[in-house]
C-alpha cells in the first residue's frame, strides 16, 4: 500500500472534532462524510467527549476529497457518528448519545459506566439507527437497539446503555448487521461485551442476535467472499492484552463466534476493500512510542498477507486521535478518514483535533 495524498477535511481551532468520522462513496465517487464537533475547551484542559452540545455535521466532496462543502448541522447531542451506504443507495446512520440531566437524577441512576458525574452530568441513553433515502437531507425517526439479555436501562425513560463505533454490514442475503457494546468496566456488571443485532427490513427494525465476545467493544464487521463474518474488536482492560486488536469469526451468520484471537496493538479498526479484493485494515495507534493511525494489508478472507505495517500518521501530540473509517472509490482505491492532532500545532493537549483524509492505493 502507498499513501497517495493527505487532505484536511475540516479544521477550525474554535471547535473540537472528536471520535468519528465516517465516510461513504457513491458510484460516481462523490463522497458524503459525517463528523462531530463541539466548541473547544482544550485550553481549559477538557476534551469534548460526551459534551451535550456536540453537533453532528455533514459535508460533501465531488472531487475525490480535495475540497469539501461547508458543514451542515444534522443533529445535536449525538456521539461518534457512523455512516453506511447500502447497496440500494440508502444512507444509514447510527450512533449513541448521553442524555443531559441534573445531578439529582444522576444520583438516582445506577452507578455504573454510562453515568457521568464529571464536567457535564448525563446518563447513557442508548444506540439508535436512522435512515435517509434522499442523500442525507431528511432522516427517519431513531430506532433504538434493544433486547440484550441481562441489560436494563440506566433510567426508566431511556433505552439500554449500549455504545457503538463500527459499521452496519449489508449482507449478501439482504440482512443488515450491526454491533454495539454494553458498558461494563465495573465489578458489579463485568467487562464490556460486544453484541450483534440484525435487521431484515433495511434497518427499520432491529433484534438482538448474539454476543460476539465478552471483554470487548468498538467492533467492525466484514463479510468475506466465502460468506464468513469477521469481527475486529477492541480489547481494553487491565490485562497484558490492553489496547490490542482482536479478531473473531462466524460461519453461521453471527449466531455463534470463535474465541477472539489477539492480533497487534491498536484500536479501533475499520476495513477498506481495494479494487483487487484485498483489504486495508486501518486502526488508531495510541501507544507510548507514537500517536497516530496505521494500516495493514489483508487477504480477501481477512488473513494477514505479511507483517508490514504502514504508518499513515505517527506525529500526534496526544493520544486523543484515530477512529478511522474507510470507503472504496470507483477506481478501486481506499479513501480513509480519521480525527487527528499534530505535534506541529502544539506539543501538548492544546493541539487542535480535526478531520483529515488519506487516499491509499495498492501497489
Amino acid at each position: 500500500m502507498r499513501i497517495v495524498q493527505y487532505q484536511t477535511v475540516y479544521k477550525n481551532s474554535a471547535y473540537y472534532c472528536g471520535p468519528g468520522p465516517a465516510v461513504v462513496s457513491d458510484e460516481n465517487g462523490d463522497l458524503t462524510l459525517l463528523f462531530r464537533r463541539v466548541r473547544s475547551w482544550l485550553k481549559s484542559g477538557l476534551a469534548g467527549h460526551w459534551h451535550p452540545s456536540t453537533e453532528t455535521c455533514l459535508t460533501r466532496s465531488t472531487d475525490g476529497g480535495t475540497t469539501w462543502s461547508s458543514p451542515r448541522i444534522l443533529f445535536a447531542g449525538h456521539q461518534c457518528p457512523c455512516l453506511t451506504r447500502l447497496s440500494d443507495g440508502t444512507l444509514v446512520y447510527h450512533t449513541h448519545r448521553t442524555e443531559l440531566v441534573s445531578a439529582d437524577i444522576v444520583n438516582t441512576a445506577l452507578q455504573v459506566r454510562g453515568v457521568s458525574t464529571t464536567h457535564w452530568p448525563g446518563i447513557h441513553a442508548g444506540t439508535f439507527v436512522q435512515r435517509s433515502g434522499d442523500g442525507g437531507l431528511n432522516w427517519s425517526n431513531p430506532t433504538f437497539l434493544h433486547g440484550v439479555p441481562g441489560i436494563e436501562p440506566l433510567h426508566p425513560d431511556l433505552s439500554i446503555p449500549v455504545g457503538v463505533r463500527g459499521n452496519i454490514l449489508d449482507l449478501a442475503n439482504g440482512q443488515l448487521l450491526v454491533s454495539a457494546y454494553s458498558c461494563g468496566r465495573r465489578a458489579s456488571v463485568g467487562p464490556d461485551r460486544s453484541h450483534l443485532f440484525a435487521s431484515s427490513d433495511g434497518g427499520n427494525t432491529w433484534s438482538y442476535r448474539s454476543t460476539i465476545a465478552n471483554g470487548y467493544n468498538e467492533t467492525y464487521l466484514h463479510q468475506t467472499p466465502s460468506g464468513t463474518l469477521v469481527a475486529w474488536m477492541r480489547k481494553d482492560d487491565a490485562t497484558d492484552l490492553k489496547a490490542v486488536l482482536h479478531v473473531s469469526r462466524s460461519n453461521d451468520e453471527g449466531a455463534t463466534w470463535s474465541d477472539p484471537v489477539a492480533l497487534f496493538k491498536g484500536f479501533p479498526a475499520c476495513v477498506g476493500v481495494f479494487g483487487s479484493g484485498t483489504l486495508c485494515l486501518a486502526y488508531g495507534y495510541r501507544m507510548d512510542d507514537a500517536f497516530g493511525v496505521r494500516a495493514r494489508l489483508l487477504s480477501e478472507e481477512g488473513e494477514p498477507l505479511d507483517n508490514e505495517e504502514i504508518r499513515i500518521r505517527d506525529d500526534g501530540a496526544v493520544t486523543d486521535l484515530g477512529y478511522p473509517h474507510a470507503t472504496t472509490l470507483p477506481d478501486g482505491r481506499v479513501f480513509l478518514v480519521y480525527y487527528i492532532n499534530r505535534n506541529t500545532d502544539a506539543q501538548d493537549h492544546t493541539a487542535p483535533r480535526y478531520i483529515e483524509s488519506a487516499l491509499i492505493d495498492e501497489q
